[in-house]
């Protein structure tokens, strides 16, 4: 863990916790790396999400999917 700093951005891989969100949005993060649409894990590719530390419910459904 970390220290947060006051007024540090925090980000957040909502795929991580989130198999198939009630609302889509549009991620503004502009990294290289942006998924643009954020909907939920359901709509990724697994090599994607393979590179992120995910819930177990998440990682549950992956396993039933795969």
């Amino acid at each position: 863990m970390t220290k947060i700093e006051i007024g540090e951005e925090m980000t957040l891989f909502y795929p991580s916790t989130e198999w198939s969100m009630d609302r889509e949005f549009d991620c503004s993060c502009q990294s290289k790396d942006c998924l643009g649409t954020i909907r939920g894990a359901a709509y990724l590719p697994l090599d994607i999400l393979t590179k992120y530390k995910l819930a177990e419910h998440i990682q549950q459904r992956l396993l039933k999917q795969y």
